[in-house]
Formats: structure tokens, sequence, C-alpha cells
């Protein structure tokens, strides 16, 4: 009997792949799981997949078969190592429906079992000792059952090429033959339940605990820009005319609105002023609109920048528009005046 081979071969595998476990876990993204399915037969198994791209994954499966009887003369003593290469068809790894390429391979003693499906059924009344290797093709689809869980279901269909010794199911039987064997058709049938890692949502949790609060100092930011358009009157028949500035103003880390006392946005809106003044208190022409357009600095998310542009793009708005209103009221009542004199 080769039981002690079986099992020192187990434990070298275990060894190597509980070290190819650790490493596959410094990726990013990652999930430990268990065959239920393959739990039935009493076996022990563990698998670690981990995302190597936004369609692809890596996954390695093992599973162990130490005990040397369940009633008498029956046995399923094996061990079990099935390498896969997924590719997910959603946009998210390690979620929704997926193909991929498996290997299998491992080392097996067993007697008196009956398999599910009427599968190899001589095992049922013979004792078989062997080393098996092969390989198929892989469908299945894994489902977010929260933050951190997901079940999965996949069935595999390959090719197998075994190699064993057949023994009468007795204590001490004799040897009846030696031989291999081809197998095709299902080799993998999994229903796992699964605990997803995610180092880089952990990792960003972590650094946003410890940003500190930013200080309250000024980052000159250049923005906004403005275009003015006018037009002179239609009985001059003039074409339409564009006139541009661009005010530098600083803003407060994180902030939207301007204040003119800080640095030197009294001077940059003293030249707004000026460039609106001028198209204004021509009697030639009259504004038509103005445009603005916002920026941001670089820093931070992306969604807050969009969120500091449009937000400081919008407090020039305001203020041109105030300024406009203004100074109509002052025009306004400068001519009233002279009207009464």
């Amino acid at each position: 009997m080769h039981t002690n081979r079986t099992e020192k071969g187990a434990l070298i595998v275990l060894v190597f792949s509980i070290l190819t476990c650790m490493n596959v876990a410094a990726q990013r993204t990652f999930n430990i799981k268990n065959n239920l399915l393959y739990d039935a037969t009493l076996t022990p198994n563990l698998g670690i997949e981990a995302a190597i791209g936004q369609h692809s994954s890596l996954q390695l499966f093992y599973g162990w078969n130490p005990w040397h009887g369940y009633h008498g003369l029956k046995r399923l003593q094996h061990w079990s190592l099935m390498p896969e290469y997924r590719y997910w068809l959603s946009d998210r790894p390690l979620s929704g429906w997926f193909t991929g390429l498996h290997a299998v391979g491992g080392e097996y003693n067993a007697a008196g079992v009956k398999l599910p499906f009427g599968l190899f059924e001589p095992l049922r009344h013979n004792h078989y000792e062997g080393w098996y290797a092969g390989g198929g093709l892989t469908i299945g689809h894994a489902w977010r059952l929260s933050e951190h869980w997901n079940l999965e279901a996949a069935l595999g269909l390959g090719y197998v090429h075994t190699r064993f010794s057949r023994y009468e199911n007795e204590e001490c039987g004799d040897l009846l033959e030696q031989r291999h064997k081809n197998y095709v058709g299902p080799t993998k049938l999994a229903l796992n339940i699964a605990y997803v890692f995610s180092k880089a949502k952990k990792q960003e949790a972590i650094e946003k605990r410890q940003e500190p609060e930013p200080e309250p100092v000024i980052v000159p930011i250049h923005q906004p820009n403005f275009v003015v358009n006018y037009e002179r009157p239609k009985a001059e028949q003039e074409k339409q005319r564009e006139l541009s500035g661009q005010a530098f103003l600083d803003f407060v880390v994180n902030k939207t609105d301007i204040r003119r006392d800080y640095r030197g946005n009294a001077t940059e809106l003293a030249k707004v002023d000026r460039t609106i003044d001028e198209v204004r208190l021509d009697p030639n022409v009259s504004i038509r609109h103005i445009s603005i357009h916002g920026y941001a600095s670089p820093e931070g998310s992306f969604q807050n920048n969009v969120r500091l542009a449009e937000g400081r793009a919008q407090a020039f708005k305001d203020y041109i528009q105030t300024f406009i209103c203004r100074v109509e009221r002052r025009s306004f009542t400068s001519t009233l005046s002279q009207n009464r004199a």
C-alpha cells in the first residue's frame, strides 16, 4: 500500500499551497473560499483567489482528506490541487459571470465508497491507489451577498489521466491489476462561500483617518476666466466682438467663496470691474452675455475638484451680477439727479 507516500505528498503540497497563498494575498483584492460540496465528502478544503487585472483573476484550491476510514474498509483518502485562471465578463473582478481554464492533480487511496451520479462504480467493491492529472474549461457565476461575502457556483469539463493499482477490498488485499485510464467529462463542481478582502479600500480608509485637517492657508488658484461678448447697435451694422480677461484669484483650501481682502484679490477684482465697465459704459455697444470658466488645482479627488471648480465659477458669476446691478443702480440714480436739476 502507498498510504504513507500519499500522506507525505499531501503534506508537501499543503506547505507549498500555504506559501503560494501568502504570496497571492499580497494582491490588492482577493478572497478566501470553501467548497461546500467538497465539505459533504468530509474533505477539508481551502481556496484563495486574487484579482490580477480588471477582468482577470488567479485561483488556487487545495483539498486534503486524511481520514483512514469511514466505516470498516471504506475510505476516501486523497489530496487534490487545482490552479485556475478566470476571465470575468463584468467590469468588477470577483463578481458576476466568468469563464476559466483549470488544471487538476493529486493522489488517492480510496475503497468501498459509492460516489454520486453512479460515477466510478467499481470503487464500491475495490480498493484503488494512484495519482491523476488533467485540466479543462470552467464556467460559473459569483453573487455578491454583502460587502465582504460572495456565493459562487462553478462547473468544469475536461480531461483527466490516471495511473492506479487495484486491490481486493479487504485487509491486506491482493493486487489485482496496475493500469492507466483516460477520462473525459465533469472535472469540477463547486458551490463556494467566499470572504472578500479589498486592501485598496482598507488602505484608503486608513489614509483618510490619518489625514490631518487642512490648514487655513490660502492657496492661489488661477481661475476663473471670463469672456464678455458684446455688439454694436444694429443701426451701425457692426460685427459682434469679444473681449476676454482672466482673474487670478486666491481661495482658501476647500472653499468656494471669494474674499476681496485676501492677498491680491482686490487688485484682480478691480481689473474685472474695469473690463466690464469698458464695455458697459460705451453708449455704442451692448453686452450680450458673459462666459465664465472655473478651474481647480490637481490635488485631491476628482469629485472634490469638480465641486470646487463649479462652486468657484458660481461665486464669480454672483460677483459679476452683483457688480453690474450696483453699477446700473448708480447710473439710474445719477440720471435721476441730473433730470431733477
